[in-house]
C-alpha cells in the first residue's frame, strides 16, 4: 500500500495536470447574477475574478466554503481544484470546504442518517429531561433545483476531471474517513459515476 506521502503527491499531480490553470475565469463569469446589488458575490468576483487557481493561497480560500452556491459551473470547474488542494494539505485550516466540496455533487439521505440516528437522539433527550415530543425528524435538504445544479456542475467536468475528483473522494475514504457521515462519500462517488 501506497504511503500517505506519495498518493498525496500523485493526487496533487494528477490535479494540477486535469485542471489547466489557463484560460482564466473573468470576473463576470465567477458567480451567478441574482439582479440586484450583493456583497458577498461582489467579493468573490474581486478576490477570485482573473487569478490563477494555482496562484490562490490557503487565506485566500480559508472561510469561502459559503462560496459554492454562488460560483458559476465556469468558475466552479476552475477553481475546484485549489479547494481540493487547500483541503488535502491542510484539513484542519480548509475546515469546511471539503463538506461544500462533497455537497456539490451529491448530498446523503438526511432522513436515513437521522432515523438511524434517532435512538441516540432519543437517548439523549431523555438522559437531559426533555420529552421525546420536542425532536423533529429534519426535511431532506435536497431539492430538484439543487439536484439540477448539481448536475450541472458535475457535467462540466472533463472525464479527466471527474477521475481526479473520484480520486479525492477515493483518498478521503481510504485515510479520513471518520470525518464523515455515513455514506456521503459513497453518495458522492455514485453521483460522479452517473453522470456522463
Amino acid at each position: 500500500m501506497e504511503s500517505t506521502a506519495t498518493e498525496l503527491a500523485s493526487l496533487l499531480r494528477k490535479l494540477e495536470e486535469a485542471f489547466p490553470a489557463v484560460p482564466l475565469i473573468s470576473a463576470d463569469l465567477v458567480t451567478t447574477d441574482p439582479g440586484y446589488l450583493d456583497l458577498e458575490r461582489m467579493g468573490l468576483k474581486r478576490k477570485f475574478g482573473g487569478r490563477l487557481w494555482t496562484s490562490l493561497s490557503f487565506e485566500d480560500l480559508q472561510g469561502e466554503a459559503g462560496c459554492f452556491g454562488f460560483l458559476t459551473p465556469e468558475a466552479f470547474r476552475y477553481y475546484l481544484p485549489a479547494f481540493i488542494r487547500f483541503t488535502l494539505l491542510d484539513p484542519v485550516r480548509a475546515d469546511l470546504i471539503v463538506d461544500a466540496i462533497l455537497s456539490s455533487f451529491a448530498s446523503p439521505d438526511q432522513r436515513d442518517y437521522f432515523q438511524r440516528r434517532l435512538p441516540d437522539y432519543l437517548a439523549t433527550l431523555k438522559r437531559l429531561g426533555i420529552p421525546a415530543s420536542a425532536f423533529q425528524e429534519p426535511e431532506p435538504w435536497d431539492s430538484e433545483e439543487e439536484a439540477s445544479f448539481r448536475a450541472e456542475r458535475i457535467a462540466s467536468l472533463t472525464p479527466k476531471q471527474k477521475a481526479v475528483v473520484r480520486d479525492f473522494v477515493a483518498f478521503l475514504k481510504a485515510r479520513r474517513s471518520e470525518a464523515f457521515m455515513p455514506g456521503e462519500l459513497e453518495a458522492v462517488l455514485e453521483a460522479l459515476e452517473e453522470t456522463p
